[in-house]
């Protein structure tokens, strides 16, 4: 028997059937024809025959027409005869057979008519996405020689084809599990093939599945579908919108933007296809997402802002919670809204969740004011403004009007604008190298006025500092000012009498200076007519009365003094001029 089992219960259901009315001799099963240039080959199954009658042939009748008239061209004696050749000429021939044995009263069944062609390829119905694979719905074979199918996968749309599969004739489905549909759209096309291997050509319709991708964008809050369009049907009726299973929509184009509501962790989307008639379905390849909604920023606190030395020194707090790519920070020197941008740091840069920054770019923090303000900016570009702080400017001179021996000193107040209170101001003063505090301030104190008039300072430099403590929700920072260096300009102080006796008091005529540099210093002292009688260019050396320092001692009287210096603040005095009496 043939193994085209479809139709063998067909010929078994048609012979039950006549049973009834007449006893019936089966054909041969025809299995298939195979053209071969101008010569057919016919294979067929032995019928089983239950007549009792001897064998007496097989027919074979054949037409160039599928309705007839059908002749009879051969006749086969012996029935073990399974194939036969025939010539064809070139055309197409229809063929069946007929039993013939010797049983009076049964009537000869015909078998199914098959042609020398091979046979057609199925229509494609539709190829869907299923699980990992591809499910493959075709319509029944149109041919009764169709043994199987043949099913075509193009990994490369119509590029490549990859090695066939074989479907049963049975079957209208085949599940390809071998591919990967969320890589890229899957093209699948069907032939038939009868029971001797010879297959038709594959049908020209080349079916293609959706391929969707998804981009999704936090910063806008949507995720973009996009799919390749179904492809095999004459029309599409309509793409519709899953997510995690459900209908959200539908569209003629093949893309869509989901708008994210609030908060959507774990997004599934796949498309679904319908064809013009509204029977077929087909499904896309299934792309999650998990979408996190930008956590805006809700607060940046800009915490302090100090001196140190020549550069300064910032810290805030950022809100952890949220979503920050980076820092922005700005800095103002004649503005209180900073707007220069002199850094962009990177949120990952930072470790331990301390943030501070120190600014060495360009600063003279003892000339100036600077204030500062960091902006947070999140992964979509948004930006978060903290609040303004600004340095301590230490600003300060001596007091010309009396004699130079007191620095006034006064300083403004760090403001950061969060509720912060300054509880102290501490005044330091540093004198050869070591810092010691000057006094301590309250809050509303912002000016002092230091004495140094017992101040001995090896370089005729003092230093000053001013440090500020505040509080801001409970915890105590430190604002330190910039370092304020002070060069106090001092007059000189002239005896009007000396005796260089050597008695150890007043033994040298020498002005009492502090402050005061070496540098163009000169010290001449004349007689009264003008003759010069000592000069020095060094304040260390002064004058004992003698005449230039040559061991002539000259007489009691009033000498004229001349004085040239030059202050540790760069001021050249020039007219320094008195009368000292010299006593023996």
């Amino acid at each position: 028997m043939r193994a085209h089992a479809k139709y063998i219960l067909t010929v078994l259901c048609m012979s039950l059937i006549g049973y009834a009315f007449a006893q019936t001799i089966p054909a041969p099963d025809l299995n298939c024809v195979t053209k071969n240039g101008q010569i057919d080959s016919l294979t067929w199954e032995l019928p089983v025959v239950t007549c009792g009658g001897s064998f007496i042939a097989y027919y074979i009748l054949s037409s160039t027409s599928p309705t007839g008239p059908f002749t009879t061209i051969a006749t086969i004696p012996t029935q073990s005869t399974t194939s036969y050749t025939s010539p064809n000429g070139g055309n197409t021939i229809y063929y069946y057979m007929l039993s013939d044995f010797d049983c009076p009263g049964f009537t000869a069944v015909p078998s199914d008519t098959l042609d020398n062609i091979n046979p057609t390829a199925p229509e494609i119905e539709y190829i869907t996405v299923v699980g990992n694979g591809i499910k493959i719905k075709w319509a029944d074979g149109v041919d009764p020689e169709t043994f199987g199918y043949v099913v075509f996968h193009f990994p490369d749309g119509n590029t490549s084809i990859d090695p066939f599969n074989i479907a049963d004739v049975f079957d209208t489905v085949y599940i390809d599990s071998a591919v990967v549909p969320n890589n890229n759209p899957q093209a699948y096309t069907l032939s038939s093939m009868d029971s001797c291997g010879n297959r038709g050509a594959r049908n020209p319709n080349i079916h293609q599945t959706m391929y969707l991708t998804v981009a999704d964008s936090i910063c806008n809050q949507t995720a973009h579908l996009d799919w390749t369009p179904y492809i095999g049907w004459d029309q599409i009726r309509n793409y519709f919108i899953y997510k995690n299973d459900t209908l959200i929509d539908s569209t003629a184009v093949p893309n869509f933007i989901y708008n994210i509501q609030g908060y959507d962790s774990l997004l599934a989307f796949k498309i679904r296809a319908t064809d013009g008639s509204g029977r077929f379905h087909s499904y896309s390849n299934i792309v999650t997402r998990t979408i996190e909604p930008l956590q805006p920023v809700q607060s940046l606190e800009l915490l302090n802002v100090t001196v140190n030395n020549e550069f300064v020194s910032i810290e805030w707090l950022p809100d952890l919670d949220a979503d920050i790519a980076a820092f922005k920070i700005l800095r103002g020197s004649f503005s209180t809204d900073p707007d220069d941008t002199i850094e962009t740091l990177f949120f990952s840069s930072f470790v331990n969740n301390v943030f501070q920054f120190t600014d060495s770019k360009n600063l003279t923090p003892a000339d100036r004011n600077y204030y500062y303000r960091v902006v947070s900016v999140d992964s979509c570009g948004n930006i978060f403004p903290s609040n303004v702080g600004n340095t301590i400017l230490l600003q300060g001179a001596p007091l010309r009007e009396l004699n130079n021996l007191e620095v006034e000193l006064n300083w403004n107040e760090p403001e950061l604008g969060i509720g912060e209170l300054v509880t102290s101001y501490v005044l330091f003063r540093e004198v050869n190298n070591i810092p010691v505090v000057v006094d301590t301030f309250d809050a509303l104190t912002l000016s002092y006025i230091d004495d140094i008039s017992a101040i001995r300072a090896d370089d005729g430099q003092i230093t000053y500092f001013i440090k500020a403590t505040y509080e801001l929700e409970g915890f105590p920072y430190i604002s330190l000012s910039n370092p304020l260096g002070i060069k106090p300009f001092h007059k000189p102080i002239f005896p009007n009498a000396f005796s260089p006796n050597n008695d150890g008091r007043n033994d040298v005529f020498n002005p009492v200076m502090r402050f005061v540099s070496e540098e163009d210093y000169m010290l001449r002292i004349f007689v009264r007519w003008g003759q010069k009688v000592f000069e020095s260019s060094s304040p260390q050396t002064g004058w004992v009365g003698t005449f230039l320092n040559a061991g002539k001692e000259l007489p009691q009287a009033f000498y004229i003094y001349r004085l040239q210096y030059k202050s540790l603040n760069g001021e050249l005095i020039t007219h320094h001029q008195g009368n000292v009496m010299l006593v023996r």
